[in-house]
């Protein structure tokens, strides 16, 4: 009997903080040892030291997951939970909390790692069963309600709820600890009973360590309406964050809660981090929004611009559609006198009478209407020329 291949390949002795502590904690265990051809993780030599506690403190005493990695993911849900209309809330453990503490693995129990982080976290289904368990264990709501809100309890997977529990991720490094528990009657547990020995009380407590999340440590909560847009999703979702909080106060999640292990608090501090980091993004969004408009603006003006007219676009430099009284300075002490010129092609004049008569209509309307003073001289000037359009 050999150790694992990996044991032996350029896998190093001891975690790097900056690689995927999932991964090296479920895969790359290498603290067997190899007695009479059967693998051990139970003993060391003559002191008796438990093999399991010492690759359990891989992974402790340091901030475990990449910071930036870490603050771009919350980010990121957050901001996508903000846009369906969603509530987002940062929760901080209050003492240790286990996630995942059946799944399996080498020191018996296991633990759940974020695939991509690398770091804890509490799957959606869980927070969503969490939640559930309040709500019909505690709440005097109607199961109507709950089951619009959750789905039908019997036919999970196959009819949702109208709101959407998103993972709950870690706001920042994480720190991991060692825990233990003492189950006195490991081998009545073992063989289920089956094997003669009672749970009695001659039996030998057998320590048993396990790895936990330390306290303090915030830990982001998201939930959505599945259809943003409906009042009464988002008055669920609303109801439904009010539910998990009451929740991971009162009950805990993860794994032993029933022994006060995973209970959580608001994290007062991190929420105005959240809040002020929403606040920026809607208004980094709206400064986009502007952005982008004035952006169409400007192409549009362009397009505008290159379909006019020489006439035109010499009148639009002069504040045609932009300066009503720089252009009739302009008007008065250029264009009338262009108009008239000799020089100036009938279909050119026609075309300066229609802009000028088009610029009075818009912005001197009752002038156009009822001249008076030097408008009325102005005016049937350009009337002139527009008439004797019509009669050529």
């Amino acid at each position: 009997m050999t150790l694992p291949l990996y044991r032996v390949r350029n896998v190093p002795g001891h975690f790097d903080s900056r690689a995927n502590c999932g991964l090296w904690y479920d895969k790359f265990c290498h603290v067997w040892q190899v007695n009479n051809d059967s693998w051990s993780l139970t003993s060391r030599g003559n002191n008796n030291q438990n093999l399991k506690t010492d690759w359990i403190n891989s992974v402790t005493g340091i901030k475990i997951g990449d910071g930036s990695k870490i603050k771009d993911m919350s980010m990121r849900l957050m901001e996508m939970v903000s846009k369906l209309n969603g509530q987002v809330r940062p929760f901080k453990s209050q003492w240790h909390f286990v996630t995942g503490l059946g799944r399996n693995h080498p020191v018996e129990n296991g633990f759940a790692w974020h695939y991509t982080l690398g770091t804890p976290y509490l799957p959606g289904s869980s927070v969503k069963g969490i939640t559930r368990s309040w709500a019909e264990n505690w709440q005097n709501e109607e199961s109507e309600v709950i089951k619009r809100i959750f789905g039908p309890a019997d036919q999970a997977g196959k009819n949702v709820g109208n709101v959407i529990f998103f993972d709950a991720l870690p706001v920042h490094r994480v720190q991991l600890t060692a825990d233990v528990m003492t189950p006195h009657y490991s081998e009545y547990y073992r063989n289920n009973g089956h094997n003669g020995t009672p749970p009695a009380d001659w039996l030998s407590p057998e320590p048993i360590p396990f790895l936990v999340v330390a306290s303090g440590e915030t830990f982001i909560f998201a939930i959505a309406p599945r259809r943003p847009d409906e009042q009464v999703d988002r008055a669920d979702a609303r109801t439904a964050m009010q539910w998990l909080e009451e929740a991971l106060v009162w009950n805990g999640a993860g794994a032993k809660t029933a022994t006060g292990y995973g209970r959580f608090l608001p994290d007062a501090e991190s929420e105005k981090a959240v809040e002020k980091h929403l606040q920026d993004m809607r208004h980094n969004e709206q400064v986009l929004m502007r952005k982008e408009e004035e952006e169409k603006q400007a192409v549009r003006q362009r397009q505008t611009l290159a379909s006019m007219s020489p006439n035109r676009l010499e009148m639009e430099q002069d504040g045609y559609s932009n300066d009503p009284d720089g252009f009739m300075k302009m008007l008065t002490t250029k264009w009338l006198d262009r108009m008239d010129a000799a020089e100036v092609s009938p279909a050119d004049a026609q075309e300066i009478a229609q802009f000028l008569a088009e610029w009075y209509k818009t912005n001197r309307g009752k002038q156009w209407e009822k001249p008076k003073g030097k408008n009325e001289i102005k005016i049937k000037r350009i009337k002139k020329v527009l008439v004797n359009s019509d009669r050529n």
